[in-house]
Order: C-alpha cells, then sequence, then structure tokens
C-alpha cells in the first residue's frame, strides 16, 4: 500500500526486540536488506521464559546453541545472508555482552553454512573507536571482500540505547550515536527485493 522499496527494508531491534530483529533475519531473511540488534540475544536461545532469563544473565546454554544450530539449519531453504551490526555494552547487567559474541557466531556459521561457495567469513582485526566519551571496540567479518558482520562492544554502556534520549528508560546520553551507527551500516546494503 506504500511505495517502499523493497531492497532497503531492514530490521532493528534492542533487547527483546534485538531478539526478536534475530529471529526474522534468520527465519525470513528473504524480506530484509540488513539487520541491527541493540543489546539481544540470539535466534533460537531459548524455548521458555526460565531460560530467557537464564540466557540473558548468562548467554545461552550448551543445549539452546545446539537447538539453535538445528533450527537455524532448517530454514536453509531459500535463505539468505543478511548483513547484521551488533552493538552491546560491556557493563549490561541485564543483558550478558557475552550474548554478541554468540550472535556473531551463530550468523557466522549460518552465513557459511548456506552459500558454503563465497568461502569462510574473516574476522578483521580489533579496531578501536573513541566515541562520544566512550571507546567502542569493533570487529568486522567479512565475505569475499564484503562486510557481513560488524560487532560493537561499547566500553562502560549497561542496559541501553547508547546516545539515547535519557528522558526515557534504557537510553544513555553518552555515545556513540547507535541510531547513527545502524543507518551508517543499514544503509550500505540492498536486499533482493
Amino acid at each position: 500500500r506504500r511505495p517502499i522499496d523493497p531492497r532497503r527494508v531492514y530490521v532493528v531491534g534492542m533487547s527483546a526486540g534485538g531478539a526478536m530483529a534475530c529471529v526474522l533475519a534468520v527465519r525470513h531473511s528473504q524480506l530484509f536488506a540488513a539487520c541491527a540488534i541493540h543489546s539481544g540475544v540470539m535466534f533460537g536461545a531459548a524455548t521458555t521464559p526460565v531460560q530467557a532469563l537464564s540466557a540473558m544473565r548468562s548467554g545461552p546454554s550448551v543445549a539452546a546453541i545446539d537447538t539453535a544450530r538445528r533450527l537455524v539449519r532448517e530454514t536453509r531453504d531459500s535463505a539468505v545472508t543478511v548483513p547484521t551490526l551488533v552493538i552491546h555494552g560491556d557493563r549490561d547487567t541485564t543483558v550478558n555482552p557475552v550474548n554478541a559474541d554468540r550472535i556473531i557466531e551463530q550468523l557466522q556459521a549460518w552465513a557459511e553454512f548456506i552459500d558454503p561457495t563465497s568461502g569462510a567469513l574473516l574476522a578483521s582485526g580489533e579496531r578501536r573507536i573513541d566515541s562520544g566519551g566512550r571507546t567502542c571496540r569493533q570487529h568486522d567479518y567479512t565475505q569475499q571482500g564484503r562486510i557481513v558482520l560488524r560487532k560493537v562492544l561499547v566500553e562502560g554502556l549497561g542496559h541501553a540505547w547508547s546516545g539515547g534520549d535519557i528522558r526515557y528508560e534504557f537510553n544513555d546520553d553518552a555515545g556513540p550515536d547507535a541510531s547513527r551507527l545502524i543507518l551508517d551500516f543499514v544503509l550500505q546494503y540492498q536486499g533482493v527485493g
């Protein structure tokens, strides 16, 4: 009903919304040109509320990771790799920062699984960026010279939208500006439409 370019549809979320963005990017990958997950958990990290709380606190269990691998493999038909930015605060006590690593590991394995002819994703060295009074640690993962995954760990950030409006809950006004990071990342990509 709206004149939206189907090649420029992006999915973004924070916390539970970040987990949902991850689910959508994996299960409905053909719909999205890129994804951004701020302080979320990986696809399949939990199937019950108790498991979800445990994954948030400590990261997904080994059993949950195995289940997630199986679920991801089941989505292979018509799946495409969705370039994804993962942002997380290293002082997040609500969603443990280890979840950012699990998301990256899952999406890296998934990209290599659904398109083995493109080869392995190569990790860059850590790039330290001073932004808005905070330092970020950035890692890029490329496939055939194209950035497929990017992880930004923000030092000193808790469970809050980085660079957000502090008048609202779960926002931190210190940088970096997550909205800008996300826009700069996703606008590089166009989907298949």
